[in-house]
């Protein structure tokens, strides 16, 4: 719990009552590099700081004559983006609160983003399984540094696995140049069992007809001692954790006397 003393009057007004904005901030002398030094020492005895310390100040925004009639906007010495506004108060000479605004009341949530990274993985890094024609590879994901929430994963074949003639495949289908028949239709990709650390991709090929399958040289269904053959493009998505808090109806419901709820 912390007590903060009200503000008093403003010098060189002569006005009964102010709107005052309460302000969050950090400890005087803050700089990027005290506020790494203070999270690096937080938890150890006596390694706090004083960039780990909050403190609370007051900014007069205007005044605020009977009636009573919210202002409008921060003071210039208001830092947003350094400084949090918690509440507007209505501050009489006397030294009493008679209103507080909740109108401007600002969210404030922690600095909590999605995290993203991404990779790309070389041509021939990893074996896969299964033949030219369908296959899949385990993808490692670990170097992400993801949580244990299963990440959403998204992949592209930077190549084409049967029309590149850079392909680990061109040769097998002896058309290194060409690529192979019109009548194979693909790729088709889509991700298997994913975890925080990697995830499996899943390629495969159709055609047209049974005639056209069988028409594909041989060396296509080998199944034994193949490689990535298009470089992989990765790029993983861990959403924030957590659930948004449930609306405070009877709070809304002060606000606006007249919302049908």
């Amino acid at each position: 719990a912390v007590q903060i003393d009200l503000p008093h009057g403003v010098r060189g007004s002569a006005a009964d009552a102010w709107w005052f904005d309460l302000l969050l901030g950090y400890g005087p002398g803050s700089t990027a590099e005290s506020l790494r030094v203070g999270a690096e020492s937080c938890g150890e005895p006596g390694g706090r700081s004083a960039a780990d310390e909050a403190v609370f100040r007051w900014s007069c925004a205007a005044e605020a004559p009977a009636p009573v009639t919210a202002a409008r906007g921060l003071a210039d010495d208001v830092r947003l983006g350094e400084e949090i506004p918690i509440a507007r108060a209505r501050v009489t000479s006397d030294g009493k609160i008679t209103h507080i605004d909740e109108t401007g009341r600002r969210v404030a949530r922690g600095l909590v983003r999605p995290h993203i990274v991404g990779g790309r993985v070389a041509r021939g890094a990893v074996p896969i399984n299964g033949s030219a024609l369908e296959w899949s590879a385990d993808i490692d994901t670990s170097s992400g540094g993801f949580s244990g929430v299963s990440p959403f994963y998204f992949a592209t074949l930077v190549d084409h696995p049967w029309l590149s003639p850079a392909s680990g495949f061109a040769d097998l289908f002896g058309r290194a140049s060409a690529g192979p028949p019109p009548s194979l239709v693909g790729p088709f990709v889509r991700i298997e069992t994913v975890s925080n650390k990697r995830f499996t991709l899943h390629v495969r090929a159709a055609a047209a007809t049974e005639a056209a399958m069988a028409g594909l040289p041989p060396a296509v269904r080998r199944s034994v001692g193949l490689s990535l053959p298009v470089p992989i493009d990765w790029l993983g998505i861990e959403p924030n954790s957590g659930c948004t808090p449930a609306p405070d109806w009877d709070r809304i419901r002060r606000w606006v006397p007249r919302l049908p709820l």
